[in-house]
């Protein structure tokens, strides 16, 4: 991937009218910035640090595929776009923004590629119900990618997530269980995981597979390790779905535990009303209510005549 520094600082620099002469100022000789905007030198980061302190950036906006005052924002408009409705589950209103940003010459790199058609294969899956042409996209975003067959960028293993959990949904489950078991050595040997929050959407959706597969204590386990990472990170993403797995793989695992499984599943229910989510709230004192109906019966019927 060649990165424009140049074009990138001229642009910027252009952008706030600042001239040469005032970004050189302390740093380095008027020549040196002529060349670097026209791509005869490479800075140093050290020089690429200090150029983003006077131009008023963070050094990353030059890595940044996103970033270029040139289009105006527009770029970042339609990502936050696609991201705000893909949460949202507004899965049409997402197919039809990547549809008509595909040909559009703003979104021609790879990496921009790879991220329209990574969401094009989400929302394919859940308004059409094609796992086949769901996974073939996700595959081609995939085929994208920078990276080589060792190694693999954060976006990649989040591609290979949603993967995952199509083939999880389309009861497929050893294809899932192969990649999350290959995402969870990935993520805790990379360098540098900058989005903690994709560690733990594997550890809750993996348990989640292991639920649907009938493998209730593999299901705990996962989800409590994820409990633990939640807390260590001092995170409360998805903490509250992650306490609502151990409670129920907990008692499917073992009923005579139903404590410990409704202890789960009142830290659960907590953390949704902390974020004031009282639907999901309220979803988890119906099973709450149903396991101890469920409890209540069955000790009914040991009570002796």
């Amino acid at each position: 991937m060649e990165i424009e520094f140049g074009r990138k600082i001229k642009d910027l620099r252009l952008f706030y009218g600042i001239s040469q002469k005032e970004v050189c100022k302390g740093i380095c000789n008027q020549s040196y910035i002529s060349k670097l905007e026209k791509g005869m030198v490479h800075p140093s980061a050290n020089m690429l640090a200090m150029i983003a302190d006077r131009l008023g950036v963070n050094p990353y906006y030059f890595f940044d595929d996103f970033a270029d005052v040139t289009k105006v924002n527009y770029v970042y408009q339609v990502i936050e776009f696609i991201s705000k409705n893909m949460d949202r589950a507004k899965y049409e209103a997402v197919l039809d923004m990547v549809e008509a940003e595909k040909q559009n010459p703003l979104f021609r790199g790879h990496h921009l590629q790879q991220f329209l058609l990574w969401r094009q294969g989400i929302c394919v899956f859940h308004l059409h119900e094609n796992h086949i042409k769901a996974i073939g996209l996700l595959d081609e975003a995939i085929s994208l990618a920078e990276t080589t067959e060792k190694n693999s960028s954060e976006r990649e293993l989040d591609i290979l997530l949603s993967k995952a959990i199509i083939y999880s949904l389309t009861e497929q489950h050893q294809k899932a269980e192969d990649i999350y078991e290959s995402l969870l050595q990935s993520c805790n040997k990379h360098p540098y995981l900058s989005n903690e929050e994709l560690l733990l959407a594997v550890y809750y959706n993996f348990s989640k597979g292991k639920f649907l597969k009938g493998e209730y204590k593999s299901s705990f386990s996962l989800a409590k390790k994820g409990v633990k990472h939640c807390l260590d990170s001092n995170s409360l993403y998805i903490l509250g779905e992650l306490y609502f797995q151990c409670g129920k793989s907990l008692w499917y695992t073992d009923k005579k535990k139903k404590t410990s499984a409704l202890n789960y599943l009142e830290k659960s229910r907590n953390v949704f009303l902390l974020r004031e989510n009282e639907e999901f709230a309220d979803l988890v004192q119906e099973e709450i209510d149903e396991i101890k109906a469920e409890a209540a019966g069955t000790e009914t019927e040991n009570i002796p005549e």
